[in-house]
């Protein structure tokens, strides 16, 4: 078991004081929280947590004041709502990508999907799935968020593992790889790839015209390239 843990009363604190942590950066309470042994004990389980929740002054008009000042009125009743800072309600509705408050280090792969085909995109979400099962590695839906109107939708696929575990990593990073080529051998997505690279971009011209699957021609072309960058072991 861990020694102390963000419980949801200091959560609520961070969400509604988010928009104050820069203020925190040269402040008297960052440098004796410094000298701390365990800085993170003396926040969540010791005698600075009250220090930073007053420099945080969390409420729903702090949060509301990073927007625009025709949207402060709408973000204050939002962040009104309980549920807002409900980390168990969030998570349960997908609000908060289920890799936040996880135990482990997590890889997400992932890009854009078409969403006029649904069986499409939930093969695709499956294929994931089937990899994580395959190789048995910890699994999850990330998140799916709407681009374009809906036409398009973002979606990341969490796994966990233990970071310091070699062979656990080579499972991961095969996934990585393999779960690239088949969303580009499926066709109809936009991986994280297509993002990286392309600079800065109106997202018309990233998201279309609308990517074919890859020919067998050019998925061997993919493997002999992969082989050449990152060398057989994959």
């Amino acid at each position: 078991m861990v020694d102390y843990t963000i419980d949801q009363s200091l959560m609520k604190s961070l969400i509604l004081g988010a928009p104050r942590f820069p203020t925190l950066k040269d402040s008297e309470f960052m440098k004796i929280l410094s000298e701390e042994e365990d800085p993170l004990r003396a926040i969540f389980a010791g005698p600075m947590r009250a220090h930073l929740e007053e420099a945080l002054d969390p409420s729903p008009e702090n949060v509301a004041r990073v927007f625009d000042e025709d949207l402060q009125d709408f973000f204050k009743k939002v962040y009104s709502k309980p549920e807002m800072t409900d980390i168990i309600w969030l998570h349960a509705f997908r609000i908060l990508p289920t890799r936040m408050m996880r135990q482990q280090m997590f890889m997400g792969p992932g890009g854009a999907m078409w969403t006029g085909d649904e069986d499409h995109y939930l093969n695709w979400i499956q294929m994931f799935s089937d990899m994580g099962d395959k190789l048995n590695v910890e699994h999850s839906l990330g998140f799916i968020t709407p681009l374009d109107n809906g036409k398009f939708a973002y979606m990341e696929y969490d796994y966990y593992y233990d970071h310091n575990d070699p062979e656990v990593c080579d499972r991961v990073s095969k996934i990585v790889v393999d779960s690239m080529e088949q969303s580009l051998k499926m066709g109809k997505v936009l991986t994280i790839l297509n993002y990286l690279f392309k600079g800065i971009y109106r997202k018309e011209h990233v998201l279309y015209p609308i990517a074919e699957g890859i020919s067998k021609e050019q998925q061997e072309l993919f493997k002999e390239l992969l082989g050449t960058v990152l060398g057989e072991e994959l």
